[in-house]
């Protein structure tokens, strides 16, 4: 199920420093079509909404998956917008957010193209240079988490034993390996 492999993708592929209080069992897919006045339609590949365990105020985790075959280099930028657009639609659905403050985003790029990942993991990254510590403050940070499909070795992916991993196997396979780890994924 997506559910399943979305936890999956959680469990094994994000720094548990930065999952480790998500309430998996109760995550659940929000929208992903925003729009704002004066701008094009926006679409992401997939949101979910993902409690934090033992928070009071209703504050949720929204990990953001952009499925990625190419390197984008505006890839910082589109899912801050992407962001940015997922709040404005938040504030006018739902103005208490404005008392009880923003959700957290974590967004992630699941990359699965085989040329090095070259673009910045944050949108800091993209400013020109500086020199004016006054101006660094009102900067957006803007980052992402980055899972790169063929960074892993196939050793590294057949120890997690997930459905998951074997997808990302198959990525990664010659076709005369393809059967084979078809038959191994409907197992699992």
């Amino acid at each position: 199920t997506h559910v399943g492999i979305v936890r999956q993708l959680i469990e094994r592929f994000i720094d548990p420093a930065l999952t480790e209080r998500l309430d998996l069992n109760n995550m659940e897919t929000t929208p992903t079509d925003f729009t704002a006045e004066g701008l094009a339609r926006r679409e992401g590949d997939l949101l979910w909404k993902i409690p934090i365990i033992g928070q009071d105020l209703p504050l949720y985790v929204f990990v953001w998956l952009e499925l990625q075959s190419w390197p984008d280099p505006k890839m910082p930028v589109r899912l801050m917008s992407y962001i940015l657009l997922f709040y404005e639609q938040l504030l006018t659905q739902k103005p208490d957010y404005i008392q009880h403050g923003l959700p957290l985003v974590l967004p992630v790029v699941l990359y699965n193209g085989s040329k090095p990942w070259n673009v910045p993991l944050r949108l800091e990254e993209l400013y020109a240079p500086d020199p004016s510590a006054a101006r660094v403050s009102y900067r957006i940070e803007g980052g992402y988490y980055l899972i790169r499909v063929h960074g892993y070795s196939k050793e590294q992916l057949e120890q997690l034993n997930t459905s998951l991993a074997t997808l990302f196997l198959v990525e990664k396979a010659a076709p005369e390996q393809i059967n084979a780890l078809l038959e191994l994924l409907i197992a699992q």
